[in-house]
This record gives C-alpha cells, sequence and structure tokens, in this order.
C-alpha cells in the first residue's frame, strides 16, 4: 500500500509530501517527493520538489550523522540509563545552525563552550571532511 506523510526536518522550517511503499521491505524502500508544501526562505530558489527534497535531506543526514558523532565524545556526554537501557545524552547543549541558502548550506557546529581539546576537534573536522567532503561542515571553537 502506498503511504503519504508530510516531513518537517529539524533543520529548517520547510516542510515537503512524500509517498513511500509499504510492500517493498524495510532496507529497500523509497520515499519519493511529491509535494512542496512549504518552503523557508534559505530554500526558496531550489524550484522543482525533488532537488528540494534532496537538499533538505542532505541537510538533515549531515546534522544526525555529526551530532551522533558528537555523543560518542566523552567530553560531551554520558551514559545514563532510561527505561533500564543505557543510552547517551549530551552533558550540555550542543549549538548548531546553517549558513548559506539554497543547496549550498554549511552545517555550523560551535564547540568552543565544550571542553574538547583543539586535537579532538581537529579529529571531528576530519571525520566531517571525509563523511561529506571539504567545506560541508565548520566546527567553529
Amino acid at each position: 500500500m502506498i503511504h503519504t506523510n508530510e516531513w518537517k526536518p529539524d533543520t529548517c522550517k520547510c516542510s515537503i509530501q512524500y509517498t513511500w511503499d509499504d510492500s517493498v521491505p524495510v532496507d529497500q524502500r523509497v520515499h519519493t517527493p511529491t509535494q512542496i508544501l512549504k518552503e523557508c526562505p534559505e530554500h526558496s530558489g531550489l524550484g522543482d520538489v525533488t532537488p528540494f527534497y534532496n537538499a533538505i535531506l542532505s541537510e538533515n543526514t549531515r546534522k544526525n550523522l555529526t551530532v551522533n558523532h558528537l555523543i560518542t565524545f566523552d567530553e560531551l556526554a554520558r551514559e545514563v540509563l532510561k527505561d533500564g537501557n543505557p543510552v547517551r545524552e549530551f552533558i550540555s547543549k550542543i549549538n548548531w545552525f546553517f549558513t548559506g541558502s539554497d543547496d549550498n548550506r554549511i552545517l555550523n557546529i560551535d564547540l568552543s563552550s565544550t571542553s574538547l581539546t583543539t586535537q579532538k576537534k581537529t579529529q571531528i573536522q576530519k571525520f566531517a571532511d571525509n563523511l561529506f567532503g571539504d567545506g560541508k561542515v565548520l566546527i567553529i571553537g
């Protein structure tokens, strides 16, 4: 059965409608963008639904993978029990934001208020550069 969903990423104010087929195994499912529901000013120049979807998905994925990497550092996060299961949670808020517009936005992560050494911040920058390419993520501080 074909399902229709609305997605509002936490990286901007956009929203998009997409479809997916539940008869396809989860690891093979494809989300097909069908309609732009709301464009934020930063993405207003992307035009068609497919480049629009690809841009906001790329940003959201970049933010999620980078934050998931950050939570592995003991200086930034700790292990706690939730419902009897160990999970990692940040000790303090990690500030992130995007600069730029359209499909050329840069994820900025401000680590200036953390206790990470310069060496570890450089490791994080290299992780992001290797995963996403140079200039897609900027570690500040």
